[in-house]
């Protein structure tokens, strides 16, 4: 039985250009071709993640969203955590004066995200950028009675450190608290804007590999996680070996197994490269 590689984006497998290197390229490329299972796990969406490997020979699975979906590489879901819609409804009333600032992504009919009627600036500079690199529907609902009818799994707040940061604070002294989980964390190609990632409890990265195992039915010999942020931390616990890059988040560093170089090092891909070839 093989070991199963599992690998963060943003942070971790691309640079700080959020761009794949060639060495990784490179490398990743022979490694899929030899057979090695390698899967990537990253809060992007689908068509933002596939902007990111679509150099890769890459045939596996890709979770995505945080561990909200499963697709294939051509996009076709395959497992999804639709939020009930009691969750819908409360997170809707507490988004309450930050309304505009919420991004609502759903995958009824096809991927795509639902914005207030009247987006806030940062969702402007946000679907501007999307929309340069890669085809999404952008959507504007009237009222909550639309969001119902979606196949809503992820909200997501986007706006300044500050707003996002406030916005946290107030859901986890809230008692959403005990119904979600909250991931805050730079937008990666956009400075001075930052994500808040809204999932329900138990919709997380390490879940989604669960999932994978069963609709897939592997039994690997281990499986090795590589994560730069907190939102990897479910992961590392579902791994034998949780890999830290050189420059994670510090919190996630005390989780780890291991830490390697940083992601400007073509790091997972070196890791990977050396560990089948020692198995030769």
């Amino acid at each position: 039985m093989s070991t199963l590689y599992i690998s963060d984006l943003d942070g971790t497998l691309l640079g700080d250009d959020s761009r794949l290197s060639e060495e990784t390229i490179d490398k990743l490329n022979c490694l899929i071709e030899g057979e090695v299972d390698f899967v990537i796990a990253t809060a992007r969406n689908y068509p933002s993640a596939y902007e990111r490997v679509r150099h890769l020979k890459y045939k596996n699975y890709l979770i995505l969203s945080n561990g909200a979906q499963i697709t294939k590489i051509d996009g076709t879901p395959v497992w999804i955590a639709r939020m009930d819609n009691t969750l819908i409804e409360e997170l809707f009333a507490f988004s309450g004066e930050f309304a505009t600032s919420f991004i609502w992504t759903s995958l009824k009919g096809e991927n795509k995200v639902m914005t207030h009627r009247d987006p806030s600036d940062a969702i402007l500079v946000f679907k501007a950028f999307r929309e340069k690199y890669s085809p999404q529907a952008f959507l504007p609902f009237e009222g909550l009675h639309e969001l119902l009818l979606e196949d809503i799994i992820t909200v997501t707040m986007l706006d300044t450190h500050e707003k996002t940061r406030e916005m946290e604070k107030r859901l986890m002294e809230s008692p959403l608290s005990e119904k979600v989980d909250a991931h805050l964390m730079p937008y990666p190609e956009l400075d001075g804007l930052f994500t808040l990632s809204i999932l329900p409890k138990a919709t997380n990265k390490g879940a989604a590999i669960k999932e994978l195992l069963r609709l897939t039915g592997k039994e690997p010999s281990s499986i090795v996680a590589f994560g730069d942020n907190e939102n990897d931390k479910t992961m590392f616990k579902v791994a034998d070996v949780g890999v830290a890059v050189g420059n994670a988040n510090p919190a996630l560093m005390e989780k780890a197994d291991l830490v390697i170089g940083s992601n400007d090092e073509s790091s997972v891909a070196r890791y990977i490269w050396e560990a089948e070839h020692e198995k030769k």
